[in-house]
C-alpha cells in the first residue's frame, strides 16, 4: 500500500453520485462512460477525487456537473465504500450521495472524465465498473426505506410536492402499484406530511413537518 511522507497508509478519498430520473413509468439512472484507466471504457456512476478544499458534499455537485452537466440542488447521503481491492489504484473510500430528478430525464452533456454519459434503467443497469452495481442497490434500499419506514424523502423532493409524486417514486422505486387512496393512507399515517394548499385550485399539495429539537 502506498504510504505518505510520515510512513502511514495513503488513502483516497472519493465521490460517487446515483443520480435518478423518475417518472410515471419508470426510474432512470445516470451512467458515465469511463475516459481513462481504470476500467477505460467501462460504464459506471459519476464520480471522482474529493479536492482537499471542498466540502464532501460540494465535491459530490461538481463531478456530477463536470461529468454530466446535470445541476443537483440537494443531495441525500447514501453510505460509504471503502473495502480494500475495490480500486486497483489503490485504497480509496467513496462517500456516496444520490439525487433526484422528477419528470422526463434531462438532458446528459458528457465532459471532463466521462467520454459519455446515458440513461439506463435502475434496475437493470448493466455492468458497472469498481463496485458501482453494490452502490446502486444500497442507494434503492436506502431510498425505499426513507419512504417506508420514514414516510418522506426528506431534501430530494420539492418544498412543496404532490401525493401522485410521492406514490410515483414509492412505485417505480419499489416496483409495487398501490391503490392510491390506501397509499395516501400510509403517508398521513407516517405523521410526517401536511397539506400545503393546492395545485392550480386541484390537486393538494403537501410539505414534510418541521421537526422540533430539544433545546
Amino acid at each position: 500500500m502506498a504510504r505518505t511522507t510520515n510512513n502511514t497508509p495513503r488513502i483516497a478519498l472519493t465521490v460517487d453520485v446515483c443520480a435518478l430520473a423518475i417518472d410515471e413509468s419508470s426510474a432512470r439512472l445516470c451512467v458515465v462512460k469511463r475516459k481513462n484507466a481504470p476500467h477505460k471504457g467501462a460504464w459506471a456512476l459519476p464520480g471522482g477525487f474529493a479536492e482537499a478544499k471542498e466540502e464532501i458534499a460540494e465535491s459530490a455537485r461538481r463531478e456530477l456537473q463536470e461529468e454530466t452537466g446535470l445541476v443537483a440542488s440537494e443531495l441525500e447521503p447514501i453510505g460509504h465504500f471503502g473495502a480494500p481491492g475495490r480500486d486497483p489504484r489503490g485504497r480509496t473510500v467513496s462517500l456516496v450521495y444520490a439525487a433526484l430528478f422528477l419528470g422526463e430525464e434531462p438532458e446528459l452533456t458528457p465532459a471532463d472524465d466521462a467520454a459519455d454519459a446515458k440513461w439506463v434503467d435502475v434496475h437493470r443497469p448493466g455492468k458497472l465498473a469498481f463496485d458501482h452495481k453494490d452502490i446502486v442497490k444500497q442507494t434503492l434500499a436506502h431510498l425505499r426505506e426513507m419512504i417506508e419506514l420514514r414516510g418522506h424523502l426528506g431534501p430530494l423532493l420539492p418544498r412543496k410536492f404532490s401525493m401522485g409524486d410521492l406514490r410515483m417514486i414509492h412505485d417505480t422505486l419499489t416496483g409495487e402499484d398501490l391503490d392510491a387512496d390506501a397509499f395516501a393512507a400510509r403517508m398521513r399515517r407516517n405523521h410526517t406530511i401536511v397539506h400545503a394548499g393546492k395545485l392550480d385550485g386541484r390537486s393538494a399539495l403537501y410539505r414534510y413537518k418541521k421537526v422540533r429539537t430539544a433545546r
